[in-house]
């Protein structure tokens, strides 16, 4: 009977903390990449934006643009490994990213003007800013990420 009632508890516990730890997993990874989930935010916001654009929703272009504008930042680990790798193009890369973030700002400003024809520049500044920084620094960046969290 007592047996019986340990292996009863062992299994409970073990069922009450599976989610636990498939939780603690969950952010042990998402820290461990915190630049790609932040991307992946991004490019949410983005596919918002550009529907608030064609319907014309302007509450939803304010609110996808302000999100692009704060989005989060990435963790001070991720920045250190950025920033050894890139050395002197850190400029360029930093510039990709104020463009962005100030299109997506000048947009957040411009939606409750309704001014399509500014926010649609703008929106192309933004566009371009994530191609060209893409283009340039994302298979570099993923391999130094995904090769430190390896170690």
């Amino acid at each position: 009977m007592k047996l019986t009632k340990t292996i009863s508890f062992a299994f409970l516990s073990g069922l009450i903390l599976l989610p636990l730890q498939a939780e603690q997993n969950e952010k042990k990874a998402s820290t461990s990449n915190d630049l790609k989930v932040i991307m992946n935010g991004l490019l949410d916001d983005t596919k918002l934006l550009t529907e608030g654009i064609f319907l014309e929703d302007f509450s939803k272009i304010e609110f996808a643009s302000n999100n692009i504008a704060n989005h989060p930042k990435p963790s001070s680990t991720t920045l250190k490994k950025v920033k050894s790798n890139l050395a002197e193009e850190m400029g360029t890369f930093k510039g990709f990213d104020m463009q962005v973030h100030n299109a997506s700002q000048e947009i957040a400003k411009l939606a409750p003007s309704k001014d399509m024809v500014k926010i649609v520049s703008l929106y192309h500044k933004i566009i371009d800013g994530c191609q060209s920084c893409h283009n340039q620094y994302k298979s570099r960046i993923s391999n130094i990420l995904s090769k430190s969290d390896n170690k």
